[in-house]
């Protein structure tokens, strides 16, 4: 008996291990996740109060297969009364690849570094359960002329955002996984985050996300 009981651990072991690597690796095609999920991005208003879509881009087929992006969203919002600008970012995939590469890998690729420790802030969102989560961080590139970015991020599965710190462990039990940035232009080094229109965009984007990508009938 006491050399049963650990091999039937080890067994146990190895069978939930291989269970979540399946689901991070789409081993197991079970629905028709991610790729439900990944369409509803289509919906999310390009009217919100003051901002409006005035540019959407195509991210590149190898970034697509790199991150095994199912499906995205890539614009850009400027508010027609102040003339500020904001890009929205969001893709949907499995959980695992999607947790894999947050903007302190992708933006490293750009050129850009972290100017900072990046940190968690939280936003009320109507109709969620419990406020939204994100990390905040600067980034600079400098190239010529200095470049400065304030990114926002976090991770979704069932309409919470939650800042994680393993996405892919938090949101392994999801079957499909959104990640979105919002990224704001710094108009300088110094700009205070008082001058950042994010906080405020945040109010009327995070419903509407809500509304569109998580609501069920």
């Amino acid at each position: 008996m006491s050399r049963i009981f650990p091999a039937l651990v080890g067994l146990a072991l190895l069978v939930a291990c291989g269970v979540v690597h399946g689901l991070w690796t789409d081993r197991w095609d079970l629905s028709n996740e991610p790729k439900a999920s990944a369409d509803r991005l289509a919906l999310v208003p390009k009217v919100l109060g003051d901002w409006e879509v005035k540019n959407e881009w195509p991210l590149p087929d190898q970034d697509l297969a790199i991150g095994k992006i199912v499906g995205y969203i890539d614009r850009l919002y400027v508010n027609q009364r102040t003339g500020q600008a904001l890009t929205v970012l969001c893709v949907c995939g499995r959980p695992g690849p999607i947790g894999q590469h947050p903007p302190t890998v992708c933006f490293g690729g750009a050129g850009f570094e972290l100017a900072k420790d990046a940190r968690r802030e939280s936003f009320a969102s109507d109709g969620s359960s419990q406020d939204s989560q994100f990390w905040v961080g600067e980034f600079k590139k400098d190239s010529g002329v200095p470049q400065m970015e304030r990114v926002y991020w976090s991770w979704s599965g069932d309409g919470n955002w939650i800042a994680a710190a393993s996405p892919r462990l938090t949101f392994s039990r999801f079957p499909a996984l959104y990640k979105l940035y919002v990224i704001h232009r710094m108009s300088r080094p110094d700009e205070s985050s008082r001058e950042d229109p994010t906080p405020e965009f945040m109010k009327l984007l995070l419903p509407e996300m809500q509304k569109t990508l998580f609501a069920r009938p």
